[in-house]
């Protein structure tokens, strides 16, 4: 990323987009974005995916309360303790681990301290939901029907809130619960996302509209604004601001059905909505090398460079041999 202009977006695209839609999930609780910091994560994965998320949580979690003389360091590592990720030995911690020397670095980082007492290796989801309660439930496992009806149930037993639950593994045949299924064991009270598309569900009188988290909403953005400001790196800041745009991009029609991604027909607006973000982070940043006093309108800007693909037909000539 120093040497080229370019993201992971396996890793650092997948971690936006959820960021994204955990900071709009805040919107539906009527919480501050600052509430980031105090939530409890439970992301069953700890692949490249699943950890690039937690990453990015656990800085978007530090970033939301930095404030003056604070150390953003010592914030991510407070941040991380309310991170508990599981792999397919259970979950990843030092204690009691009989394959610390094998996990990453990274994957350490999240293993060491826990807010919560008597956490071992290799705990599994239906131990865990009791001891700690989470807030979030994140699956990028691909192990279908994971989050089962024992395990939705104790969610919502267990949160204090209404639960936050994303299944995002793709395609639909590999997500780890189906919107139905996470609306019915939460008796509706789940705001639910999905790496693929669910259709609408009607529970107890109320329509319920499940958003499609995908990487969609933030790649397209963040590389039209990481290009058009002529930025030097894609910074953390600049993935940041891609996510709290997206977030905000919602109307407030698309919040009252539910979701916490736009409508998928709106891709297009949100997608520059992005843009705009991520070329005014890396100008706050000094990372752009684009000449702002040539552009005083930074929207139009961005209209004027984006493409749109409107084709004119082709008919063939009846002189054709």
């Amino acid at each position: 990323r120093h040497e080229r202009l370019c993201f992971n977006d396996d890793i650092q695209g997948t971690g936006a987009t959820v960021v994204a839609g955990i900071l709009a999930a805040l919107r539906q609780l009527d919480l501050p974005v600052s509430a980031l910091a105090h939530q409890r994560i439970l992301i069953a994965g700890a692949g490249s995916a699943g950890i690039g998320t937690a990453i990015a949580l656990r800085n978007a979690a530090a970033r939301c309360i930095l404030k003056n003389n604070m150390n953003f360091a010592q914030l991510t590592k407070e941040a991380a303790s309310k991170f508990y990720i599981l792999d397919a030995h259970g979950l990843l911690a030092k204690d009691g681990a009989f394959d610390w020397d094998q996990f990453t670095p990274d994957q350490q980082s999240f293993a060491q301290d826990f807010d919560v007492p008597n956490l071992y290796r290799g705990q599994t989801l239906t131990q865990l939901i009791p001891k700690i309660q989470p807030t979030i439930i994140l699956g990028l496992t691909a192990v279908p029907g994971l989050f089962s009806s024992e395990i939705l149930q104790l969610i919502n037993q267990y949160c204090p809130q209404r639960p936050i639950i994303m299944a995002l593994s793709n395609p639909t045949s590999k997500a780890e619960c189906t919107a139905a299924q996470a609306y019915s064991c939460s008796d509706g009270r789940a705001i639910f996302a999905s790496g693929s598309p669910f259709p609408s569900i009607e529970f107890n009188s109320k329509i319920l509209t499940p958003s499609q988290c995908n990487n969609m909403f933030i790649f397209p953005g963040v590389g039209l604004g990481a290009s058009l400001s002529k930025s030097i790196t894609i910074s953390d800041s600049m993935l940041y601001a891609a996510s709290t745009a997206c977030a905000d991009s919602l109307t407030q029609d698309e919040l009252d059905r539910g979701q916490v991604f736009a409508s998928v027909t709106r891709i297009r607006q949100v997608s520059k909505q992005v843009a705009i973000a991520v070329i005014e982070a890396a100008r706050a940043e000094g990372l752009s090398q684009l000449d702002f006093d040539a552009i005083p309108d930074i929207p139009s800007f961005v209209d004027s460079k984006m493409y749109f693909p409107h084709y004119v037909p082709l008919y063939q000539s009846p002189y054709d041999i």
